[in-house]
């Protein structure tokens, strides 16, 4: 059994873990494609058999250590490296709308935490299918696109606050982000809402 050390950090197409195998520590890369080398271990019993629902087995010291512990049984281990790309929110009076630069991606998250997410694509040639009071641009776009995000988040507090850095780790079961003027959002994949 190894014991992961931290991790993971994406390099050179591969996710590579620092680990303790046996008092040796070092670097190893979880796998290729779908063919996995390390793999979280399930409790074994007297017997030697497996238990059929393994509990994942690693540690994490990243930014978001505090929500990581509390949820630990629920986010599962670290999928990705932590990732700080541009990002804007807007408030709404349900939620809550997070955009980030890399993907193109809106975060819905409502405040009984419940959430979703979309992929804007949204240009300064587009026009917006419905209008409202601050909705205009990416938000926009995945606002009227998707009726039942209008339906859900309701009207909009504001405009969207721009120039903001969004820093965001997905876990096997979900994802933890901040991002100035929300705050630090755990969005585990049960919650995960069609709206």
């Amino acid at each position: 059994m190894i014991t992961i050390l931290a991790g993971p950090v994406c390099k050179d197409g591969y996710a590579w873990w620092r680990v303790n195998f046996n008092g040796t520590e070092g670097w190893t890369a979880d796998g290729k494609g779908n063919d996995y080398w390390i793999v979280p271990s399930g409790s074994v019993s007297s017997s030697g058999s497996t238990n059929s629902n393994p509990v994942a087995s690693c540690t994490y010291q990243g930014l978001f250590v505090r929500e990581w512990n509390t949820n630990q049984s629920d986010l599962g281990c670290p999928k990705s490296s932590l990732v700080s790309t541009l990002g804007t929110s807007q408030p709404f009076d349900g939620g809550v709308m997070v955009w980030r630069q890399d993907t193109h991606q809106v975060y819905v998250i409502l405040n009984d935490g419940r959430w979703n997410v979309y992929v804007e694509h949204w240009t300064n040639d587009n026009q917006l299918t419905c209008s409202g009071p601050y909705i205009s641009r990416g938000f926009g776009d995945a606002y009227c696109t998707h009726p039942e995000v209008q339906v859900v988040l309701g009207g909009a507090h504001s405009s969207e606050r721009t120039g903001s850095r969004i820093v965001i780790q997905s876990f096997d079961g979900g994802v933890i982000l901040n991002i100035a003027q929300v705050g630090t959002e755990v969005l585990k994949n049960s919650a995960v809402s069609a709206f």
